[in-house]
């Protein structure tokens, strides 16, 4: 039997779709690894009036993940040593980890996400490193979550926009088809270029 967690979309569809084929409650529980107990109060909480679809099942456990979840709000001490943070130009979570690097308690970057977002006039111009789209949320590329937070491009000296002297490189990632991220390095002037595989970002 696995650890205990929540019911999935997928493991929805497994159960309608058992469920149809006639299979015992016991069975659905036993192969996808969930007390009994689990699999009946999923079917009484989550069926509608045309009986248990995954899709209804799932929007009716989310709604009630919902309304049962409250909102984390910053306060106090610890809510001051996050705002100065952000106004030197920190990103979450390198606020969240440093929190757990100096003892300073397990404070997740998704908080402080809420945090900005109820006051984005506020913190929106400590936030000019950072990608957001449309002023209230996190760019999204592809699922994942991306930050940067380099020097603004309009920063470049003159004599490194204009290519004048040696020793201006120019850094990017790209990703192989396998994913594995690869670091690329190019002097502006002479164009010299260092192509090295990274392990991590």
């Amino acid at each position: 039997m696995r650890q205990y967690s929540r019911v999935t979309y997928e493991d929805r569809c497994h159960i309608s779709a058992w469920m149809q084929d006639g299979i015992s409650v016991s069975e659905v529980a036993q192969r996808l690894g969930f007390n009994k107990s689990t699999i009946y109060r999923e079917l009484q909480r989550n069926s509608s009036t045309r009986g248990y679809l995954p899709s209804s099942a799932q929007q009716k456990a989310r709604r009630r993940y919902q309304k049962c979840r409250k909102a984390y709000r910053l306060q106090g001490q610890l809510k001051r040593l996050v705002v100065q943070r952000l106004q030197l130009d920190w990103s979450p979570e390198q606020i969240s980890e440093r929190f757990k690097m100096e003892g300073l308690g397990s404070l997740s970057h998704e908080c402080i996400y809420q945090m900005i977002r109820q006051d984005l006039n506020r913190y929106r111009p400590h936030l000019r490193r950072l990608r957001w789209f449309k002023g209230c949320g996190r760019y999204k590329q592809k699922g994942t979550h991306r930050h940067s937070f380099q020097p603004n491009i309009k920063e470049r000296p003159k004599a490194a926009d204009q290519r004048l002297r040696l020793g201006d490189i120019e850094r990017d990632i790209m990703f192989a088809k396998s994913k594995t991220p690869i670091l690329v390095c190019v002097d502006r002037k002479s164009r010299y270029t260092v192509i090295r595989q990274v392990n991590n970002l």
